[in-house]
């Protein structure tokens, strides 16, 4: 099964941009990460949005906005009204990009994943994967006990950060995800140009190298 990684905070904090830091820094040092985070939109009469954005190619679906008059295929929840065919679509994108990633992202898990609903499928479906390493979690934060007891998430996160965080903690957090792809003992990093951000890996590993690194 994939283990879990959790960067929590409470509502407004940057959760969902802080994320994709951690997703620039974790494909800068060579991991496969998929999944979405969820991005903060303004119409042209200054209404307040949400939007679902697909990590591998950044195709964006209109995911909620505020109120509570549902229209037919929609659901309210919590002073927003969701379009329930948005989560059927990010949990297709998980689906086909996920099997294989290093990490797979979902953004703003808070009560309707609790409840079961909102992108609780694309989680179980995550966690209870072989080839997928690392589910990268984004709570809530006074929801983070729900969601842990709702998916049974008993063991420590792989790491873990609180929102807002300083750029120590975001390499800090980067970090201890790319060393869990990394042996106790590295002989020999083969380092191909345009792959690899050299200068990211080698502060990381370098008091468990062997031997020099290799490049071609």
């Amino acid at each position: 099964m994939a283990q879990w990684a959790l960067l929590t905070g409470p509502k407004g904090c940057g959760k969902s941009t802080q994320a994709l830091e951690i997703v620039r820094r974790l494909r800068e040092a060579g991991l496969r990460v998929e999944g979405f985070v969820q991005a903060g939109t303004i119409d042209s009469l200054e209404r307040k949005g949400y939007d679902l954005v697909r990590l591998h190619n950044e195709q964006r679906l209109e995911l909620a906005r505020p109120g509570s008059q549902e229209r037919p295929g929609e659901e309210a929840f919590c002073s927003w009204v969701f379009r329930q065919s948005a989560f059927g679509v990010a949990r297709d994108w998980a689906m086909e990009d996920g099997p294989g990633a290093d990490v797979i992202v979902v953004d703003e898990v808070s009560k309707l994943e609790a409840a079961g609903k909102g992108h609780h499928d694309v989680i179980s479906w995550g966690l209870g994967r072989e080839d997928v390493k690392v589910m990268l979690l984004c709570v809530r934060a006074d929801q983070l006990f729900w969601v842990m007891e709702k998916f049974g998430l008993e063991q420590e996160p792989s790491a873990m950060m609180e929102v807002p965080a300083e750029p120590e903690g975001l390499r800090e957090f980067a970090e201890a995800l790319v060393e869990r792809f990394i042996d106790q003992r590295v002989d020999v990093i083969l380092v191909q140009y345009g792959t690899f951000a050299l200068g990211t890996l080698v502060p990381v590993f370098a008091d468990r190298l062997t031997a020099p690194i290799v490049l071609w």
